[in-house]
């Protein structure tokens, strides 16, 4: 099972979950494990994603098994790289 490293794409990720709904993000951290890659989707709130996939790349078949782990939420916590500024930053005159 598994699918070559080097046909993980972001189409190839939309293709594959597009039976589930809409891809959204695709984890950037490239020292994980490579078994297995991590997707944030949008889909309905009933769907339940466990399944195993088929995928053929240039004349192959590969088995993927596609499961919902908990629900994605983006990391807004890194406050000490943020460059934005509030409106007390600002003098009447400066607007």
């Amino acid at each position: 099972e598994g699918l070559p490293i080097k046909t993980w794409t972001r189409n190839t990720f939309a293709k594959i979950i597009a039976p589930w709904g809409k891809l959204s993000d695709v984890e950037a951290d490239e020292y994980l494990a490579l078994s297995y890659k991590k997707l944030c989707m949008i889909t309905s709130p009933n769907v339940i994603i466990n399944d195993k996939v088929k995928v053929i790349v240039k004349g192959h078949v590969y088995w993927l098994r596609v499961k919902e782990l908990d629900a994605w939420a983006p990391d807004f916590s890194n406050d000490s790289n943020d460059s934005s500024s509030s409106d007390e930053d600002y003098e009447d005159n400066d607007v």
